[in-house]
């Protein structure tokens, strides 16, 4: 779904340029490294969703500039520590000794962290880093100084 309901309480709609606009006020700039840490839903009603996020922010820091999210994969952990979306400890020994090694190629980003950082992390020639927990994705000329493959 790239655009949820909306009605007449929903703020917006926002275009990408007056995204671009506002995080120029901001004082977000040409070649800065943009840590990126967002819900679509607080944005408000964006025409384009993700794309027109990712365009917004590509256009305020420029070619020079990159863009980083968190990439977290913290469903590998133990599944006796699963606050969100437990399973029953009857499996964990199960899970336990099913849980795939991480793939920063691979692993999608946790799911409550939103759309737009798996939305990044899939981007071509976007780099992550090897953290089995708690990676960054980076779209940028930075990303591959900053410990991302």
């Amino acid at each position: 779904m790239l655009h949820p309901a909306a009605d007449a309480r929903t703020p917006g709609p926002y275009s990408g340029r007056e995204l671009a606009r506002d995080l120029r006020a901001l004082g977000v700039g040409r070649g800065d490294v943009v840590m990126v840490h967002t819900s679509l839903s607080a944005l408000g009603w964006t025409v384009g969703g993700p794309v027109a996020l990712l365009s917004a922010l590509r256009e305020a820091v420029g070619t020079p500039g990159t863009l980083v999210v968190p990439a977290f994969t913290t469903y590998l952990t133990d599944p006796a520590t699963w606050v969100q979306r437990p399973v029953p400890p009857t499996w964990w020994p199960r899970v336990r000794a099913s849980l795939p090694p991480f793939d920063p190629d691979v692993h999608p980003v946790q799911p409550r962290l939103g759309r737009f950082p798996e939305f990044v992390r899939t981007l071509p020639g976007a780099r992550r880093s090897p953290h089995p927990l708690y990676s960054l994705a980076a779209s940028g000329p930075a990303g591959a100084g900053r410990g991302a493959r």
